[in-house]
């Protein structure tokens, strides 16, 4: 990967479009992407939903300006990413029915569910 000097990263960081459109104030769209990745916390909300089997299940619901970037780094840029052919989770138009073809006919079938898995993740905020 090239590394980017002077005002280059600026330039490739506008181009990726990761707020949508193009920007009017430059600096402020750059102050802005700089906020959203230093200050993670201030842009999710906390959500408690109910489990099938029972309790509750935490969840953090990022706010629609992250939700934007994210969906916008995940079109520019991940979107022509390799995937596995083992994976079903991130690749258009598969899911749960392609997931359980590939085990139909097994002898054994592993699940796990990491318990808490959310809440053990540690961020540095």
């Amino acid at each position: 990967m090239a590394v980017l000097y002077g005002g280059k990263w600026q330039e490739f960081l506008v181009s990726l479009d990761l707020l949508g459109g193009v920007p009017a104030d430059r600096a402020a769209y750059l102050r802005c992407l700089y906020a959203l990745s230093n200050h993670p916390e201030a842009h999710y909300r906390t959500l408690s939903v109910p489990k099938r089997g029972g309790g509750r299940r935490t969840l953090r619901e990022p706010d629609a300006l992250l939700k934007k970037v994210q969906k916008n780094i995940l079109r520019h840029i991940l979107a022509g990413a390799p995937v596995s052919e083992y994976a079903c989770a991130y690749r258009k138009g598969t899911g749960v029915r392609q997931n359980a073809a590939i085990h139909l006919g097994q002898p054994m079938i592993l699940k796990l569910d990491i318990h808490d898995f959310s809440a053990a993740s540690h961020f540095p905020w």
